[in-house]
């Protein structure tokens, strides 16, 4: 992690003398490299090995959704980007176990997904979105178990199953992606048993 975030920084520094370009282009992809180099960097403090993580951490999401912000007001730039930004969000409270309104998230969430999805009709895209989306409802699931919300951990977890398993049935077997798969089928069935005390639901899943 602490050589990630040396490359990450690295990419900041280059990208922060290529926002000013006369060529938009350049200019429009420099943006997006500051926000996922930011984003990055928020993950990898997250879940490296390091001090003061649930205070450095938000700064570095702060700052992204500042340059969020910015990029929205471009029109050439992908429309998901938000659903993005929610999803690394998510992730990197789910890396410092930190204090979140997971559910306020969970509802920003939920809405960018139906908009994404009624405003767009291309198949490759939805999915693309279906998948963003499950991932990221599995860290809110996460994130609601680890504060002891174990209504809403299941609740998150069972839609980002839905949502996975709609896209892995119609593409090849991908190592990262059955792993999130089986992750959250393991959070789903570790709920059933803790929280319920129900230990069958293991075999709706297998």
């Amino acid at each position: 992690y602490q050589k990630a975030i040396q490359y990450h920084l690295d990419g900041i520094k280059q990208a922060k003398s290529l926002v000013s370009s006369s060529d938009g282009d350049v200019r429009s992809q420099a943006r997006r490299i500051l926000l996922d180099a930011h984003l990055a960097i928020a993950n990898d403090i997250a879940w490296g090995d390091w001090q003061n993580k649930e205070t450095v951490v938000p700064k570095w999401l702060s700052i992204s959704e500042a340059l969020l912000d910015s990029l929205l007001n471009h029109a050439a730039e992908d429309s998901a980007i938000s659903l993005y930004v929610q999803q690394q969000t998510l992730s990197a409270y789910m890396g410092i176990g930190g204090e979140l309104d997971g559910e306020h998230m969970v509802e920003a969430l939920t809405k960018t997904y139906n908009e994404l999805m009624e405003s767009n009709s291309d198949v490759l895209f939805k999915q693309k979105v279906r998948w963003m989306t499950g991932s990221a409802l599995y860290c809110a699931g996460r994130i609601a178990q680890q504060q002891g919300k174990s209504q809403d951990a299941l609740r998150n977890a069972t839609d980002a199953h839905h949502l996975l398993t709609m896209v892995a049935e119609d593409r090849d077997v991908v190592p990262r992606s059955e792993i999130l798969v089986g992750d959250a089928c393991f959070l789903i069935g570790s709920l059933h048993a803790v929280y319920k005390n129900d230990h069958s639901i293991w075999g709706d899943y297998l």
